[in-house]
């Protein structure tokens, strides 16, 4: 009997079947690992009579043909997508055998890895609800996958509109593989904020007589603008009051967005009151006689108003008289002006007896709220003789035409006795 007479058949065990993860777009690297096989020919705890361990994959278009795969107890072979049936087969040095088969599928189940995540996302508006900004932040998650390429989509469904050009979204990105792995994104939130005032240009200063129209309409309105939406105007005066009816308006113009921001700006308005006031003077009465050296009551009159002053106020200017205190023959007098403490005028009835009479010019001022003045004279008169006067004035009323007397000798503006005066010195000469 040879040495093999009493052989054992070895036992082939190619392992537990599995499933394994891909590495690779092409697949994955499995190990195929024999070990369990055994022989009872064999030393204990090892197979030192198995002299071959051979591995064949069945061709899945072929069951009865297959492809050599290596040899060995353990050996690495690259297996693409799919379930491969991989057989081992083990011989003894007696030449007996056995066959084992394991299964082995090789999927990709690993979703994509996200390596750019977009994050929460502010941005001034820009007036078109960003979409430059918008579809940069849109598209910049990025994705691998160790097995495919990855496709990445979002759920976007456009701006939830807030004030002007204004709004936000939240977007979820999945990236997902050829194989249906999927992997999602925490949502991102793009927010278009506007914080930035309107531009807004005040009208100009501007200084007016009163009375004035200061509407906006008379003195300018304001303009403004804003890259995110429509803008608002209005304003608010402040009255500084001044002298009379005048005061200074600082008119604040207010430009608001629709998100509220506001600038402002500030024009002044000036009211301002340039004209003097209206005045009409005269006294009463305008001729003395007879030259009695006594002092008489000169009482004025006058008529006043003012646009921007209801009450002007009047005073005495100065009184003066066209001869000296103490004329050669006029009395010897002195003091022939006076002004008591209640602001009643008097006069001395003379003039001297070498001139051809005297003519006292009283001036008045009517002063407004704001110091427009108008000053106002009239006259008194005393003629040199009465007989004079009497033929001067005939002649003086003739130099007119009917019904009028025109000449203003001293261009005052006023027709009276100091233009009579006037009259009478030149007629005398």
């Amino acid at each position: 009997m040879g040495p093999y007479e009493f052989n054992h058949i070895p036992v082939a065990d190619a392992g537990r079947d599995r499933t394994v993860e891909a590495q690779a777009p092409w697949g994955a690297t499995v190990t195929l690992d024999g070990s369990a096989s055994s022989d009872a020919d064999s030393t204990p705890g090892t197979t030192d009579d198995i002299k071959e361990f051979n591995w064949f994959e069945i061709d899945p278009c072929d069951p009865n043909a297959d492809v050599f795969l290596g040899t060995g107890r353990i050996i690495d072979c690259n297996l693409t997508f799919g379930t491969h049936i991989i057989v081992l087969d083990v011989i003894d040095r007696a030449g007996a055998f056995d066959s084992n088969e394991v299964k082995i599928i090789v999927q990709d189940t690993t979703p994509p890895e996200f390596t750019n995540i977009p994050q929460d996302l502010a941005v001034a508006c820009d007036g078109g609800y960003n979409l430059e900004q918008l579809n940069a932040w849109l598209a910049c998650a990025t994705a691998v996958d160790k097995c495919s390429d990855v496709t990445i989509t979002n759920d976007f469904m456009g701006i939830v509109n807030s004030c002007g050009a204004t709004g936000s979204t939240t977007v979820t990105w999945t990236a997902e593989d050829q194989y249906g792995n999927k992997a999602t994104t925490s949502p991102a939130a793009f927010t278009i904020v506007d914080i930035i005032p309107p531009l807004i240009v005040c009208p100009e200063d501007v200084t007016l007589e009163y009375p004035a129209d200061t509407t906006p309409g008379a003195t300018g309105k304001a303009t403004a603008s804003d890259i995110c939406g429509d803008v608002t105007i209005r304003f608010e005066d402040t009255i500084i009051p001044g002298c009379g009816y005048t005061k200074t308006i600082e008119r604040t113009w207010m430009a608001t967005d629709d998100c509220n921001n506001i600038l402002s700006c500030v024009q002044v308005i000036k009211v301002v009151d340039t004209t003097p006031p209206r005045f009409e003077f005269s006294v009463s009465p305008t001729t003395l006689w007879p030259p009695s050296h006594k002092m008489v009551e000169i009482t004025p009159d006058w008529k006043v108003s003012d646009e921007c002053d209801p009450q002007p106020q009047v005073s005495l200017v100065k009184i003066v008289m066209s001869e000296d205190d103490n004329a050669v023959g006029d009395g010897h007098t002195t003091g022939d002006i006076e002004v008591d403490e209640d602001g009643r005028i008097y006069v001395r009835s003379e003039r001297s007896g070498a001139n051809s009479g005297r003519i006292y010019t009283i001036t008045y001022q009517a002063v407004d709220d704001c110091d427009n003045v108008t000053v106002r004279s009239a006259t008194v008169s005393i003629p040199h003789d009465f007989k004079v006067f009497t033929r001067i004035a005939h002649r003086w009323l003739l130099s007119g035409r009917e019904g009028s007397i025109h000449v203003d000798f001293n261009s005052d503006g006023i027709v009276n006795l100091a233009d009579f005066a006037g009259f009478a010195q030149n007629w005398i000469k």
